[in-house]
């Protein structure tokens, strides 16, 4: 929008006069106003009886709510399920989160419970002047439900102390005469009226006609929930403020000890739950791990007896020992053989005097060869002496005696070599059944070694398991 100057003419002329009056201070009549005052008192005094009247009927009329607090102090280091599930990575180990614990304490199901354990659902009433007083703890009887519970929505009681033991049960105008701590049977439920404290502690309101209000847990639980407030008092500690509002402190205060309680038995129900699985686990691991460390010692043994051993290592010494004790044996004995091949060779183109070999040990051998010496230097003697021809008869007789001498010795190194040959076989077969014993270890050892693959690891889980 635009402004445009006032354009005023030459011939217009404006006059303006500027008139001032002066004031006056008039003072102020207090006679007046006190006339003025006291002819309407009755108004004024009026105007402050009904204020008063209805500010005291307000304060008698309204119910006054109290606020009650309470801190809960959320460690988010610490873990219900730290357990041995945990220490073997079987389960993944999650840190409590501190707005997880928030929604938690502010779940639905935990102020149930809360409820169920206070029986807030049911509420107690007497006659004021004005309107119906609330009971808590000044309540002389309770009205309990079996494990079933609730199963409407409202009902309204009347309850009146008759006497000792007895209450008249006033429900839609019908009256029945029942007795404490029994069970009554309702459409909406089983339930008994007991006393809440003493019967014989004195009560002011025994005498009273009682209301008894009863409310589906799930209304009183919404209730409650609007009237129930989780919150963290900054982000850098995990401190969480309850706030709770109720008419009656006592039971607000009830109310937030009981759900921390019961919050932190569910705690320990799930640590206990957690253990629970952890010995579940531990058992039937340790069974399996029993089972395999069974089975790989029956087939340890099973390898083992099938190839006739019993400690591998301290056998295979024994059989290296056997080997080279039965190769020392061969030798010896090829050594004795060669010695009779030299003998008999020595016998039949010599008739000289011969020396049993140092390794044959054979009496009847000595005694042909002593003889055959003796004969052989007789001879060697005779001739020298005499010196005799060949065609003598002592010669004669001395060869004829040598020549059988000969045989005899020729029969006995057969018999020896013979039996020489067969005790050769016999340690060759032995050393060809030991040689094969020792090839077979690498395998027996790599067999038992495939099978206790892994045993080591199973015992010392089973050590760990059964320890914890």
């Amino acid at each position: 929008m635009d402004y445009q100057p006032l354009k005023t003419g030459s011939n217009s002329v404006t006059n303006v006069s500027l008139t001032s009056s002066r004031r006056q201070t008039v003072p102020f009549d207090f006679r007046r106003f006190a006339a003025v005052v006291l002819a309407s008192w009755y108004w004024i005094l009026l105007s402050v009886l009904i204020a008063l009247t209805v500010a005291f009927l307000y304060i008698q009329v309204t119910r006054p709510v109290y606020a009650i607090k309470s801190a809960l102090v959320v460690n988010e280091d610490e873990n219900s399920n730290s357990d041995i599930l945990d220490k073997l990575n079987l389960v993944k180990k999650t840190p409590i989160n501190f707005f997880n614990e928030m929604n938690a304490i502010h779940s639905e199901d935990l102020v149930t419970q809360t409820v169920d354990s206070l029986n807030l659902n049911v509420t107690y009433f007497v006659k004021g002047k004005l309107h119906d007083n609330e009971l808590y703890s000044e309540s002389p009887i309770r009205l309990v439900f079996d494990s079933a519970g609730y199963k409407a929505d409202h009902t309204e009681l009347t309850v009146k102390y008759t006497s000792d033991g007895h209450f008249d049960l006033r429900e839609n105008d019908h009256t029945v005469d029942v007795s404490n701590d029994t069970w009554i049977n309702r459409s909406y439920g089983r339930f008994k009226i007991i006393y809440a404290n003493d019967a014989s502690a004195p009560n002011k309101y025994l005498m009273n006609e009682i209301t008894v209000r009863i409310h589906a847990p799930e209304y009183t639980v919404r209730n409650i929930l609007n009237d129930f407030k989780v919150t963290s008092t900054d982000g850098r500690t995990s401190v969480m403020d309850l706030n709770y509002r109720d008419n009656i402190p006592e039971r607000g205060v009830d109310f937030l000890n009981t759900l921390i309680r019961i919050y932190y038995r569910n705690k320990l129900k799930n640590i206990d739950l957690g253990a629970q699985k952890t010995r579940d686990f531990i058992d039937r691991h340790k069974a399996d791990l029993m089972g395999d460390l069974r089975a790989v010692d029956s087939s340890v043994e099973t390898i083992k007896a099938d190839n006739n051993v019993l400690d591998l290592p301290s056998e295979a010494n024994t059989y290296e020992n056997e080997k080279n004790l039965l190769d020392k044996n061969i030798d010896e004995m090829r050594a004795k053989r060669m010695a009779l091949i030299n003998l008999r060779n020595l016998l039949r183109n010599s008739r000289y005097q011969i020396v049993v070999p140092l390794d044959i040990h054979d009496n009847i051998l000595e005694g042909l060869i002593n003889q055959y010496n003796v004969l052989v230097q007789k001879l060697e003697t005779q001739e020298k002496v005499q010196e005799l021809g060949p065609s003598n008869p002592f010669m004669v007789q001395t060869v004829v005696e040598l020549e059988a001498l000969k045989r005899r010795m020729l029969d006995v190194l057969n018999r020896i070599s013979s039996t020489l040959d067969t005790d050769i076989a016999t340690v060759t077969v032995k050393q060809s059944t030991n040689i094969a014993r020792i090839k077979n270890i690498p395998s027996i050892d790599r067999n038992i070694t495939e099978v206790k693959r892994g045993y080591d690891v199973l015992q010392n889980m089973y050590l760990f398991l059964f320890q914890k």
